[in-house]
Order: C-alpha cells, then structure tokens, then sequence
C-alpha cells in the first residue's frame, strides 16, 4: 500500500508498498457486468491475468544524466516522453524511442523554475507542470510560457480545451474547473465518505480527459471510476471492489486508513492506485496498483475500455521486474500509442519498458 501525505504546497509520497502478492488470490477467468443501478456500474467475477516482462532496462541516460525520483510521465508520438525529476528539480524530454534530448527548467523560485516539479498535462503545444502552488508552462520544445499560480497542486490534473481540470480536497467540491489564469470557475463531483469530513484526503482522486472531453475520475483509496462531462454531469460510476484481484489490496487500504483516522493523522492515506494514465488515442485507461516485491511478484496493472458504452474492464498485467526475481515496484507509469508501457521501477532504480501489442488491446 502506498502512503500519501498532503501537504498545503505539494504533494509527497511515503511509499510502503504492501499488497501486490494479494492480487494473486482468487483470479478467475472473465469479468462480468454484476448490476447495472442507474449510471452505476458494479463488476464482480475477474480476469485471466498475463504476465509481461520487460523488454528493455534504462538506468540512466549518460555518467551525470540519470533517473532519479520521477513523479510522473507523459508520452506522445508528436512529442515524445517528458519524466518529473524531483530531486534534480527539472523535467527531462526523451524522444519518441526513449533517447535522452534535453533538459528542461531548472530547480529556484522564479519564474519557470522548480520547487517540486510533479504533475504534467499537455494540451496543444503547451506543457503544464505541476509545481507546488500552481503549474509553469513551457512549449513541447522546452521554452518558458508563463507561470499559474494561485492553487494547490493536485495530485493529478489534465487540461482540456482552455481548462484545468483538477482534485481539490478544500472548498466545497472535489473537483474544480480552473481557467488558465488560475481561477476556478466550476466545481462538481461529490464528496464521498461525508461522514468523515475530517478525513478529505480519502476523496484524492486522479484526473484525467478524453479527446472528446469527459473527465475522468479515479480514487486513490478505492476502486472506484467516476466519468463526468467536462461541465460536471456525472454520466457513469464503476464500482470495481468486487473484482477479486482488487479485493484483499482494497480491504488492506481501509483497515489502513482507518488506523490513521483513529490516530488523527487525517493528511496521510493508503491507496490503492499509485499512478493512473490515459491513453487517449484508443480510449484506454491503465490502472496502476500499489505492489510490493515480494515473492513472485509484479505490480499489477488493470485496463478499462472507455470507448465502450460502458466503460469495461478488460484486462489485468503482470508486470515483471529486471533480473531473475522478476521483483518490481512501479510507481508511475506512461503508455505509447504503440502499445508501449514506460514505467519507473523504484526497486531498481531504473525506467522498464513493456510491449503489450499483439493482443486484445490492440483494436
């Protein structure tokens, strides 16, 4: 499981990571559409779970260029991969087949410059990157736009024709629509456990949009996917607690979590998902699930088709590590639109790189 604390300039994480071994358990051969209760979708039943290993290793990328802790990525066919380093302060763009092409920003307190470089959303040829109390925006070439302030740092944002979509743990909404002045204009979504106002941070939740420009809603703490319009109409939940491969890890994380309640540490949490991406060209959404290196294990990796009427989970991976333990942690991940997940291994230190073509996901 994994350790969140929220803080009121950025977001960390303290990661003790737990749970993957579990997923093992009970795996049965296809999920199946339990109840359908309004825009409600609860799944039960599981999937053939496939097992992936990595098909290249990248440590560093020269003797003073190396991958330190990456807080997230972002790839494009257009513009390649862009990784958050938190230590070095600064973002690194790789091209599309992972060569190392520059830097860009650098750690200070100006404008465009890195406290905590974290989060990034791309939206045109503009790159926002998420630094403690708002984003610095750069073009995909590396130059300095201009600076947002004025907000918290969400654990994940995206940006959709002229907005910042974002998970906001104060106010009065989840989930708020900011202009790119930083002002919010709108906020929707509920808050769930409302019976624990002291405990927002159990409403962390990842954003994301489609192309079309739904908004995606995913919880840390539970598996749970919300989708909205982008003017906040929720259209569809999908309730996933059911699927026994996410069963013990979701019952760890509330046992977890509920400890920490009692002990009134209300900023930290146990997730259930450490990294949630879109890739939007095939309407694919992956699901990063907290694991530990345990015996024979991965980390393991659910996708849900979006471009369903429903959205429909179809598949879960196995993600092996380097070496012959096949032991991993990833932390965060990307996926190509060829098929290709790029993903940061904390156990080795490394960036793994996983081809999933040839199979179902492929349309």
């Amino acid at each position: 499981m994994g350790i969140l604390r929220h803080d009121k300039l950025a977001i960390y994480f303290g990661l003790t990571l737990f749970v993957s071994s579990f997923l093992l358990s009970g795996c049965g051969k296809d999920a199946r559409k339990r109840e359908v209760q309004g825009k409600e979708i609860v799944f039960d039943g599981d999937f053939a779970e496939r097992e992936v290993r990595p098909v290249n290793y990248i440590e560093n990328f020269g003797d003073s260029i190396y991958v330190d802790d990456v807080f997230r990525m972002l790839y494009t066919s257009e513009h390649g991969l862009f990784m958050t380093m938190l230590k070095q302060q600064v973002v690194f763009h790789l091209n599309e087949n992972l060569n190392f092409t520059g830097v860009i920003g650098k750690s200070g307190e100006g404008p465009g410059e890195f406290g905590t470089p974290s989060l990034l959303a791309l939206n045109g040829d503009s790159l926002y990157i998420g630094d403690n109390d708002g984003m610095e925006v750069y073009t995909t070439g590396g130059e300095y736009v201009r600076t947002v302030r004025g907000f918290q740092t969400p654990r994940k944002f995206d940006v959709y024709d002229g907005f910042v979509y974002m998970n906001t743990l104060y106010g009065d909404y989840p989930i708020s629509k900011v202009n790119l002045k930083g002002e919010i204009v709108a906020g929707f979504g509920r808050w769930r456990h409302e019976e624990r106002p002291n405990y927002r941070a159990l409403n962390t939740r990842f954003i994301q949009t489609t192309d079309e420009g739904d908004v995606i809603a995913v919880s840390a703490v539970e598996p749970v996917v919300e989708r909205y319009t982008r003017d906040g109409e929720l259209l569809q939940t999908l309730d996933l607690s059911h699927l026994k491969a996410l069963g013990r890890l979701y019952g760890n994380v509330k046992q977890k979590n509920e400890e920490y309640e009692k002990r009134g540490m209300f900023r930290n949490i146990n997730v259930v998902f450490v990294d949630v991406y879109l890739q939007k060209e095939k309407n694919m959404l992956f699901l990063l699930c907290a694991g530990w290196p345990g015996k024979g294990a991965g980390t393991y990796l659910l996708v849900i088709d979006l471009s369903l009427s429903q959205m429909t989970p179809i598949e879960l991976l196995r993600l092996y590590g380097v070496g012959g333990s096949g032991k991993s942690v990833l932390l965060g991940l990307s996926v190509s639109d060829d098929d290709r997940i790029i993903a940061v291994d904390s156990y080795s230190g490394g960036i793994l790189v996983y081809d999933i073509t040839g199979n179902d996901l492929v349309p």
